[in-house]
């Protein structure tokens, strides 16, 4: 039987007249997925109206200037009225504007302390992905698991008992603490493609390390890690408001979800809108994100 080679020559092709990826139309198709859960749409409005009023909190808090060190005892405990529609604290102050504030500091907590964890926990697991079998891979594995056997809350107080009281120190603590679960994320990601074709031709090729593993590697496995990234902004804002509600947080007279829930505790149930609001924030912002972060994981999935 006679065999028939084909050559096709490219060399006259002209790439720029190739037409272009439409992200248009890649846009349209991950906004389709994430509609269709309509519960992650509502997540969505959730964290974009609190963004919202935490860049814009002077201009749409009724009174701005309670956000401080404000005393008026003339309207101190006043209870939920037209005029401070979640009333006032004990020495006058409007709860409304100082919730709205305290999203600020809320959102600072989530965002920040995931931007701190992914790097880090990020690199670490390609890392040991990539070199599985050799000593920094079981390094690095070793001392994750140390510290995945710890409780992560109590491991983030403790942190948090030892520095200075502060929302940056609180970000910090739960920086230490959380790390190791995006190690052992990107470690499963990047053993279950290191083997595959396109990372087998990049090292054929003579690519570097660095290479493999931000440009082949790392891009396969974004979808889970954004999607736990946007779990875990609510997560760190839970941590973050526990760890103002035992004063480890931010400190008086900055206004804290936490902690205005912990100084409203001593005068329930008589002034009960001194802890429930601020309380109601907290399981607003913590479930906009979490039902937003299932809407990522339906948008990102490589079902059809």
């Amino acid at each position: 039987m006679e065999k028939y080679e084909y050559h096709i020559d490219v060399s006259n092709i002209d790439v720029s007249k190739l037409p272009a990826r439409n992200r248009a139309d890649d846009f349209r198709k991950l906004w389709y997925k994430f509609s269709l859960n309509k519960l992650s749409v509502v997540g969505l409005v959730i964290v974009l109206a609190v963004s919202f009023i935490a860049l814009f909190y002077k201009q749409i808090a009724p009174y701005p200037d309670h956000i401080g060190a404000y005393i008026d005892f003339s309207q101190a405990s006043q209870a939920p009225s037209a005029t401070n529609l979640f009333g006032t604290d004990v020495v006058g102050r409007d709860v409304l504007s100082r919730v709205m504030y305290a999203f600020r500091g809320a959102l600072y907590m989530g965002f920040f302390a995931v931007c701190i964890i992914v790097p880090i926990g990020g690199v670490l697991g390609l890392i040991a992905g990539y070199f599985s079998g050799r000593f920094i891979s079981t390094l690095i594995m070793r001392v994750a698991d140390v510290f995945l056997a710890l409780p992560a809350l109590i491991l983030v107080m403790y942190v948090s008992s030892i520095l200075e009281p502060s929302l940056r120190n609180a970000m910090l603590a739960i920086s230490v603490s959380w790390w190791p679960w995006y190690t052992r994320l990107v470690y499963g990601c990047v053993t279950s493609t290191r083997n595959e074709v396109f990372v087998q031709s990049a090292e054929v090729l003579g690519a570097s390390s660095f290479h493999i593993l931000f440009r082949e590697i790392l891009p396969n496995a974004m979808a889970p890690i954004f999607t736990k990234m946007t779990l875990d902004v609510g997560v760190a804002i839970l941590a973050g408001a526990t760890l103002s509600f035992v004063g480890m947080g931010e400190q008086p007279p900055t206004p804290s979800l936490g902690a205005m829930v912990s100084d409203g505790v001593g005068y329930l149930p008589d002034q009960w809108w001194l802890s429930v609001f601020p309380a109601l924030a907290i399981m607003v912002i913590v479930l906009g994100f979490n039902i937003l972060g299932d809407g990522i994981k339906d948008m990102l999935s490589n079902e059809e």
